[in-house]
């Protein structure tokens, strides 16, 4: 050890044990708040405080006893009071020094300075972060352990004690409320979906599977649907008492069972649109506003009732439709509506139609004559000999498939309706002797009541009628009074009457094997007939190729914008107008020749054809038809003339559509006729692609001018081709379109191009198209 060394030891003071606990003190400095860290706990720091230097001192016991503390010092303890740190003061707080901490005269920490070393200096919170007083608060980088001082003495801020609600007496409040309300207990209406008392509502009664759980309220009962509820309740149980509960008091069966509910709901399931707000005579439900609907002796006119508020909610879709979105609608001229000078209604001209595409579809096979099918065009008139035709060859269908004690009898009255001179009404004495001994399952009608007006039949003398085939052998019966063999029924006068009976003998015929087989066989004849249209097409189309080469205009194609090198001026000009005067000639044979080949095949698919139905159905509820063309294979028949066809009375040669007439018309006062459902004739293959472009402006439908107009080859052949399946049993396919079902997209866009088919079929016809 140096001399200077041990003379600085002599020098210092001996410190004792308290003081030397006091110097090695820790003090925990926060964190300043101008700096983010990413622990927001403080670091204690070990802040060694510096041996305060002594005046010297003479005495020479307390230097032996300084030097003897500072020998028995380990080196540990030597290196720590030797470190010197210096802690930057914080800008914003004044501390004190580490001289004003020992004192002057002694150099001994005091008790003042003690204190100040365990001051708490509350750190306000950084500017960048904006809290509430009570966030402040916890959100505080300070915890209690920072500082070595009594932190269970500052005061936290009290909280709000907040109020607890009892939920067991608001839910028993509530139920008591219910209680008071309902005190017959409570259901939800189907219609309005409200809640109701349960004496103020019904529940259906009918248990198909289990009990239905659907109820309506008094309100909706009288206001959608015209009925009383007490009425309801008196009514009696009906004849299939197994399909009702008992223990109600009542039988009812709901609106959603019987297919009447017109909830929102319902009504999207069945694809149509929801009827909306009714008139306010619907839905005020007053007595005053519903007495009208609800007759005074209760059961009577509910039928009408429901009928008036569906066909009310129809009439407000149809005249105030929600607006379609998108791009304005075009302005299309709208077509000329001709009212057909008919009396029937739809199901009476229905059966017309049916009577006349069963004919025409087993003509082949009962050999009637052109004459007779020609008859079937005009539906208000009907002559004897045609309705003795008719029946003779049904009853050959019958007779063939039936037992041999069955066709005893049908043989005796086709022997008598075969007599010469049989009119009307010794057809249909004939026809009722046959109700017992006809086969099947089909009753016989009532001929339909003698029409209002009279009907210029032909009463023209009846030809010989032909030896059945299908009957090889027909014993002749002896020659008998007909007045005393059935009873003649005066009020049948004309054969129209007899309409109702002949269908009856139709469904009939189609229950035998005969006519099955012969539907069948017509499956088989559609597919050969695509099958020898698609081969003749192609090779027209090879035809035409190998044609088209020739004229040189695939060269002119591939150089259109090339330089031709021309001895004279306007000679090239000259030569390419002979090429495209050529080229459209031959290409127009080659169209003309594709037309005749798809309409042949589309009167092909109508002879095998194994039903019959509707073109389709438009937004407005108008039902379009189209009856086939009775031409035989390779033959023409008679065109009627312009002024014949503009007449409408030979339904075979316009296009039917039974409905309202246009928008615009029943708008107007010059049109009340329009404003009721009647038949409408189109027999201009013009205006018909006019009615198919003003319907697909209507309707917002983007469709190309080639579909609008009419299809190109192989299109009509291949949608027609779909109608051809398996043998139903029935020619007729049941409308789906008229259960009031609005059409969709898809449908309407069929509608459309079926119209635009039998457009181009009508304006072939007309100009005497030859099959080829």
């Amino acid at each position: 050890m140096s001399k200077a060394s041990a003379s600085m030891q002599a020098t210092r003071p001996r410190l004792s044990d308290t003081h030397k606990r006091r110097l090695q003190m820790v003090v925990e400095i926060p964190p300043s708040p101008f700096h983010r860290t990413a622990a927001l706990r403080p670091t204690p720091i070990t802040i060694p405080i510096s041996k305060p230097e002594y005046p010297p001192s003479t005495s020479t016991s307390s230097q032996s006893k300084l030097n003897d503390a500072l020998s028995s010092t380990s080196n540990s303890l030597k290196r720590k009071l030797g470190v010197f740190v210096e802690i930057p003061s914080f800008p914003l707080h004044r501390t004190a020094s580490t001289s004003s901490l020992h004192s002057a005269d002694t150099g001994i920490i005091t008790n003042s300075a003690r204190r100040r070393l365990e001051v708490f200096v509350e750190i306000p919170p950084s500017p960048l972060h904006s809290k509430g007083g009570r966030a402040r608060l916890k959100g505080s980088p300070l915890s209690s352990k920072a500082f070595n001082s009594n932190t269970s003495a500052i005061p936290e801020p009290p909280e709000k004690k907040r109020k607890l609600i009892n939920a067991s007496e608001k839910a028993g409040d509530s139920e008591m409320n219910t209680a008071e309300k309902f005190p017959n207990g409570s259901f939800f209406c189907h219609q309005c979906h409200g809640k109701r008392d349960n004496r103020k509502g019904l529940r259906c009664t009918t248990t198909a599977v289990k009990r239905c759980s659907t109820k309506y309220c008094n309100r909706c009962i009288k206001s959608r649907y015209g009925e009383d509820l007490e009425v309801l309740r008196r009514r009696a149980a009906p004849e299939h008492g197994k399909q009702h509960v008992t223990n109600e008091g009542y039988f009812w069966t709901c609106f959603k069972c019987a297919g009447k509910c017109n909830c929102y709901k319902c009504r999207k399931a069945q694809g149509l649109e929801p009827t909306g707000k009714l008139p306010n005579m619907f839905q005020s439900g007053t007595e005053t506003d519903i007495a009208w609907k609800v007759p005074a002796n209760g059961d009577s006119g509910a039928a009408t009732v429901a009928a008036a508020i569906a066909r009310s909610a129809n009439e407000v879709m149809r005249i105030d439709p929600k607006p379609r979105m998108g791009r304005p609608k075009k302005v299309v001229r709208e077509p000329k509506w001709t009212p057909v000078p008919t009396t029937l209604d739809l199901a009476q001209a229905e059966d017309r139609f049916l009577l006349r595409e069963f004919v025409l579809r087993f003509a082949p096979l009962m050999k009637i004559g052109t004459t007779y099918l020609e008859d079937l065009d005009v539906f208000d008139s009907l002559s004897d000999a045609c309705a003795k035709t008719i029946i003779i060859n049904l009853l050959d269908f019958i007779a063939a498939d039936a037992e041999p004690k069955e066709q005893k009898s049908i043989k005796g009255a086709l022997n008598r309706i075969s007599r010469p001179g049989t009119s009307s009404r010794a057809l249909w004495a004939n026809i009722a002797s046959l109700r017992s001994a006809l086969p099947g399952s089909v009753p016989i009608p009532e001929p339909a009541p003698a029409p209002a007006h009279a009907f210029p039949d032909s009463e023209s003398e009846p030809q010989p009628h032909r030896t059945s085939s299908r009957i090889k052998s027909r014993e002749p019966t002896p020659s008998s009074n007909l007045d005393t063999d059935v009873v003649v029924d005066p009020s049948v006068r004309k054969a129209v009457q007899l309409i109702p009976p002949i269908l009856a003998l139709y469904e009939c015929a189609l229950q035998g094997a005969s006519a099955r087989e012969e539907i069948e066989n017509g499956v088989a004849d559609g597919k050969e007939a695509n099958r020898m249209y698609y081969a003749k097409t192609r090779e027209e189309n090879e035809r035409w190729a190998a044609e088209k080469a020739n004229l040189g205009h695939e060269e002119d194609k591939e150089n259109k914008s090339g330089k031709k090198n021309t001895d004279a001026k306007g000679s090239g000009k000259e030569k390419d107008a002979h090429k495209d005067e050529a080229y459209r000639a031959a290409y127009k044979a080659h169209k003309d020749k594709l037309d005749a080949l798809d309409h042949t095949n589309t009167l092909a698919l109508q002879r095998a054809a194994s039903r019959f139905a509707s073109l389709g159905k438009d937004a407005q509820g108008r039902i379009y038809y189209a009856a086939s063309v009775h031409r035989r294979a390779g033959k023409r028949s008679k065109i009627p003339s312009p002024e014949e066809r503009a007449e409408l009375s030979k339904w075979g040669w316009f296009l039917a559509v039974w409905g309202r007439g246009s928008v615009t018309a029943e708008t107007s006062n010059k049109h009340e006729e329009n404003r009721e459902e009647r038949w409408w004739g189109f027999a201009d293959p013009a205006e018909i692609k006019q009615l198919v472009k003003w319907i697909t402006a209507t309707e917002g439908l983007d469709l190309k001018d080639a579909d609008v107009a009419g299809t190109s080859a192989g299109t009509a052949s291949a949608s027609s081709s779909d109608d051809i399946g398996p043998a139903a049993g029935n020619i007729r396919e049941p409308d789906l379109l008229g259960l009031g079902r609005r059409p969709s997209r898809g449908e309407l866009k069929a509608l459309i191009k079926s119209l635009g088919e039998y457009a181009d079929l009508l304006a072939w016809r007309i100009a005497g198209g030859v099959e080829p």
